[in-house]
């Protein structure tokens, strides 16, 4: 069963930024070309925006696929501060949640949003960064095989070399056949990006092939307002929920479960 592959490193915070150091810090230390356009691919624009992405996945064996998976991802910030984000995916999984004056609306894509203030000031922009990451995850697979040519804000991918020094894993022993793609950057994020490609990989004595397609769409200043849940959609909790936890219930079976013994 490939699932645990696919799930796990190509959904919902699949890009090893998610948990590690937030957009601005990744930014502020980019050196390389593959650096800069993967940290402009996690970043989120200042202000008001709206970003519209998806992504489809395909494993193959011997040609016949083994798994698939679509996603959608909306992230939207009002003027007034007020965040939106959701992510949706073929197999009915997925999270929304909204954050204004401290406080944040969050479930599953079904049933109602548990209420509860913000853990930390900073709680609303780590789980969106969660949210946003479908192309960001999909290039931190492929870049280090890109050969990446820059001009005018735009730039444009293509397969080039191995890589001299592999990642660690199963990604340092996968192979990228085929890339292309075109991503428009601005000073911060990439407002408009698409790419393809296709990745070898072997998993319990079996080569398997992995095609890759994601978009991404920004649109800046956009929306004036955001509606927040109404009251009968929520579900007011003072409890704060563990890390583990939430990942358990907020997840809904595309995590793995906890190990025994965590609290």
């Amino acid at each position: 069963m490939l699932r645990p592959l696919v799930l796990g490193f190509l959904v919902l915070g699949g890009c090893s930024h998610g948990a590690s150091e937030p957009p601005s810090a990744r930014a502020a230390r980019a050196e390389t070309p593959a650096e800069r356009v993967l940290a402009a691919a996690i970043a989120r624009p200042g202000g008001a925006f709206q970003m519209v992405g998806k992504a489809h996945v395909v494993v193959a064996e011997r040609g016949e696929p083994v798994e698939t998976l679509d996603e959608d991802v909306n992230v939207e910030r009002s003027k007034h501060g007020t965040v939106h984000a959701r992510y949706a995916n073929s197999r009915e999984a997925g999270r929304e949640l909204y954050v204004e004056g401290g406080q944040l609306w969050i479930r599953p894509l079904f049933g109602k949003f548990h209420l509860r203030p913000l853990v930390t000031p900073d709680e609303g922009e780590r789980l969106t960064d969660k949210v946003w990451g479908t192309l960001a995850a999909q290039l931190e697979l492929v870049l280090p095989w890109a050969k990446i040519e820059e001009k005018g804000g735009r730039v444009t991918l293509s397969l080039g070399d191995a890589p001299a020094r592999p990642a660690s894993g199963w990604r340092g022993a996968a192979v990228v056949e085929r890339l292309s793609g075109e991503l428009d950057l601005d000073e911060r994020t990439v407002v408009r990006g698409k790419l393809a490609g296709r990745v070898r990989f072997e998993r319990d004595g079996r080569t398997f092939t992995m095609d890759l397609e994601a978009e991404q769409t920004v649109t800046r200043g956009a929306p004036d307002t955001i509606a927040l849940p109404p009251a009968e959609d929520s579900v007011p909790s003072h409890e704060v929920s563990s890390e583990w936890r939430e990942r358990i219930e907020l997840l809904s079976g595309i995590a793995p479960p906890p190990k025994k013994g965590m609290k």
